[in-house]
């Protein structure tokens, strides 16, 4: 029994002087290298319709305006929307629009669509690369007839 004492001692004592020596380094403070300035929560922006129109919206339990409300400002967070009968609760991101309809008592979240960029005219002359067909002196290649050479059936491959 001593000698497994003996030979664990060693282990014991290494690893006692390695967090002795290690314990001033971690205890050390490091300067941040960034600041969270102009990372401040942006609001987002809500839009109500309804048919038929001029219902009262409330949210969060204040008249924020009558049907059409077109990009109201929101904080990010939960709220409750409240139009006529209906009642919602959202989730709002920072930053993000959301908007909403009412429809036969319903309301339904309208999903925003994203704009496509329009292409200049230098990004739509590219220039063509041509490929380079390797040289093959074999007879199995002229066998085959060119890719377009079937014509295509309108109604799918017939089998």
């Amino acid at each position: 029994m001593k000698s497994f004492i003996k030979s664990f001692l060693p282990f014991v004592t290494g690893v006692f002087i390695l967090l002795y020596w290690s314990l001033p380094a971690i205890s050390e403070l490091i300067e941040p290298t960034r600041t969270l300035k102009g990372n401040e929560e942006r609001i987002g922006h809500l839009s109500v319709f309804s048919e038929p129109p001029k219902m009262t919206v409330y949210l969060d339990g204040k008249k924020i305006g009558i049907t059409p409300v077109v990009s109201h400002a929101v904080s990010p967070g939960k709220h409750l929307l409240h139009v006529g009968k209906v009642k919602k609760e959202f989730y709002i991101l920072s930053g993000e629009s959301q908007r909403y309809s009412i429809h036969k008592g319903r309301l339904i979240q309208i999903p925003l669509k994203k704009k496509q960029l329009l292409q200049t005219r230098e990004q739509d002359e590219k220039p063509r690369v041509e490929e380079e067909k390797p040289e093959n002196d074999s007879k199995d290649d002229e066998d085959l007839p060119p890719p377009n050479y079937f014509p295509l059936n309108p109604r799918g491959p017939i089998y």
